[in-house]
């Protein structure tokens, strides 16, 4: 006999989600709001007033009802208890090639951390129901970068250049440990990065947290 479900449960949830890693309190965390803080602006407001904090996407904006929500959190429940932390580096300032908007902090990978994300992504592909936009690559995940400025008018050489500048040669190493889910609702005005809370955000834009073991 096929299952039933009552209209709550196949009803969209009203909320928009996306998933990230979340940096935890440390060199590579303290490095992104560094650089932020630089140059100011919407980004690190948005850090400061803890309506986002330091992460890189790992599965961009995409809607469920409330049984593919669940499915969802007892998946990413189940993948983070079978699978150990890995290893990252922040290597340096970038900007996209397409793109003057943003700049952001890059990382190198460990053959463990790209192996993480794609065994992530094929979890995800697992999903009938997920939507795939089109700054996610369904093999490895989003390009991995994370922000630290964000302004329609661009920023200027001399603006990037004093984030090199300050970033140096460094190499700083952390831990991939966490996956969160970030949500904000449908409609709602939310550009990631606002001085001033969005009724439905969370703290630090964290929804729930699922860590490594």
């Amino acid at each position: 006999m096929g299952c039933f479900y009552s209209k709550s449960e196949n009803k969209n949830t009203g909320y928009q989600y996306l998933l990230a890693y979340r940096f935890p309190d440390g060199e590579a965390k303290n490095m992104i709001m560094e650089l932020s803080e630089l140059l100011g602006g919407q980004v690190y407001n948005g850090y400061k007033a803890k309506n986002e904090s330091p992460h890189f996407t790992l599965k961009y904006v995409f809607v469920a009802n409330h049984n593919q929500l669940d499915e969802l959190i007892n998946a990413l429940d189940k993948f983070t208890k079978q699978n150990k932390p890995t290893i990252a580096w922040l290597t340096g300032v970038g900007k996209f090639s397409d793109s003057n908007r943003v700049a952001f902090v890059e990382q190198e990978r460990s053959n463990e951390t790209i192996e993480l994300i794609r065994s992530l992504t094929s979890l995800l592909k697992s999903f009938e129901w997920m939507k795939w936009d089109n700054f996610d690559d369904n093999v490895n995940g989003p390009i991995p970068h994370s922000t630290v400025f964000l302004e329609e008018e661009g920023i200027s050489d001399d603006q990037f250049n004093k984030l090199v500048d300050y970033f140096g040669n460094k190499k700083i190493e952390f831990s991939i440990d966490n996956i969160c889910i970030s949500r904000h609702k449908i409609g709602e005005d939310f550009k990631g990065y606002m001085k001033e809370p969005g009724s439905s955000l969370d703290e630090d834009n964290i929804w729930k947290k699922f860590t490594l073991k």
